[in-house]
């Protein structure tokens, strides 16, 4: 569609993503709804339930990485996450499996729905927009004296086409083989998971995701200048601002302004929230769930207006222990706890760190972005009148969203762009 005639009505509006989206993220609410057309009983589709999961995961896990650390950047994929634990999922037993289930929100989604939904989405994904490449890879590599059982290798091969590999983990050179395999799937954006390989590590599952999308309407960078940015402790810095008018998904309400920018053929889109200065990133991420993200989407509309924005580049790395315990698995990191028996009939088994690293690169064209997750185990012994002008030039939040589904596949806080 022509980006100066963006649709105005709310059917053209769902159409294009928005409306739909929000809808998607709000499941349990719209189930109940459309009760009166389906059995009593009826709960959604796997890939409905998986699409609201995934939703609330992400602003979970954002959450809880977050903690009390609001005065640095922070950027994850929630999606690169859930897919790393989801094949980790296929190897756990008993509480073990249900503090996992629990950790991504799969409420009484089983592990063979909850497969056969990733694959569909790992599917749709990279097709959705020939404008926008989109790649998810998934990988195994164990220690040559690990014996998986054959059954969860089935399962992770074909939900994730992920084929174990095995490997000396005590060759120096063994790290190295894992990052060529991540750089490679993202693109030289990310060059190393692993650092080294301690004896008692017997497997990782590692997944990459990488994204490349050029805007729907690039910006002139004739129109890029400097231009002041506040960052959270007040101080003002000078960054190469982005600008460019037109027409906008938009809202402005009393706690925050949204904007919604789409990439290639508009199946892919980069949220942006800029808190009210009277309140802070800190304060709006702290009420920020599935059902307000929902609300927010489904209020955007499109409106004339100039958006000016800085030219950013993030690199965050983070372990996610810490995080993962505090949404419900900690069982899943204790040694003495854990069962991941249905991955293996050998030593007793246990995670032993998940392992982010993120990138998002921003400029006038479009934007740039990949992830690695590794998880390590371990062997114990309507459009208004009114027209705007959105200047964000302090901390802001931004999102990848893909418009079909409302899955996010990134989520940044940025507090300090430089």
């Amino acid at each position: 569609m022509d980006w100066l005639n963006f649709p105005c009505s709310r059917r053209e509006l769902a159409r294009a993503g928005l409306v739909a989206g929000a809808t998607l993220a709000a499941i349990p609410l719209a189930a109940r709804a459309a009760g009166e057309h389906s059995p009593a009983k009826a709960g959604p589709t796997p890939d409905a339930a998986l699409t609201a999961a995934n939703l609330d995961f992400a602003f979970r896990l954002q959450s809880a990485v977050m903690g009390n650390r609001a005065s640095s950047n922070l950027l994850l994929s929630p999606l690169s996450v859930s897919i790393a634990l989801a094949m980790v999922l296929n190897g756990a037993r008993g509480s073990t499996r249900q503090a996992i289930a629990s950790a991504l929100g799969l409420g009484a989604l089983s592990t063979a729905d909850l497969n056969q939904a990733n694959a569909r989405l790992l599917a749709a994904l990279p097709a959705r927009d020939p404008k926008v490449q989109v790649e998810i890879a998934d990988s195994l590599w164990q220690r040559q004296d690990l014996a998986l059982l054959p059954g969860f290798v089935a399962a992770v091969g074909k939900a994730y086409g992920a084929v174990p590999t095995r490997l000396n983990f005590a060759d120096p050179g063994a790290p190295a083989v894992i990052n060529a395999w991540v750089s490679k799937h993202t693109h030289g954006l990310i060059a190393k998971i692993i650092d080294q390989i301690p004896p008692e590590m017997v497997l990782f599952l590692v997944n990459a995701l990488y994204f490349k999308g050029p805007w729907a309407a690039p910006f002139d960078p004739s129109a890029t200048a400097p231009g002041p940015f506040t960052l959270q402790g007040g101080a003002v810095v000078k960054m190469p601002m982005m600008s460019q008018a037109g027409r906008f998904a938009y809202t402005r309400q009393s706690a925050y302004e949204a904007i919604s920018l789409p990439y290639g053929s508009e199946r892919f889109s980069m949220y942006l929230v800029l808190p009210a200065k009277s309140s802070s990133l800190r304060a709006w991420l702290s009420g920020l769930t599935a059902r307000s993200w929902a609300g927010m989407v489904a209020g955007l509309s499109p409106q004339r207006g100039t958006i000016s924005m800085p030219k950013f580049n993030l690199r965050y790395t983070t372990t996610l222990n810490s995080a993962l315990s505090t949404l419900g698995m900690g069982i899943a990191f204790d040694a003495r706890r854990a069962d991941f028996s249905a991955m293996s009939r050998g030593p007793q088994l246990s995670i032993s760190e998940v392992r982010h690293a993120a990138v998002m690169q921003v400029d006038e064209q479009g934007t740039r972005a990949a992830a690695v997750t590794s998880v390590g185990i371990r062997a114990t012994a309507i459009e208004v009148a009114n027209s705007f002008t959105m200047t964000i030039n302090r901390p802001f939040f931004g999102a990848i969203r893909d418009e079909t589904t409302g899955t996010l596949l990134f989520a940044a806080s940025v507090v300090d762009p430089r």
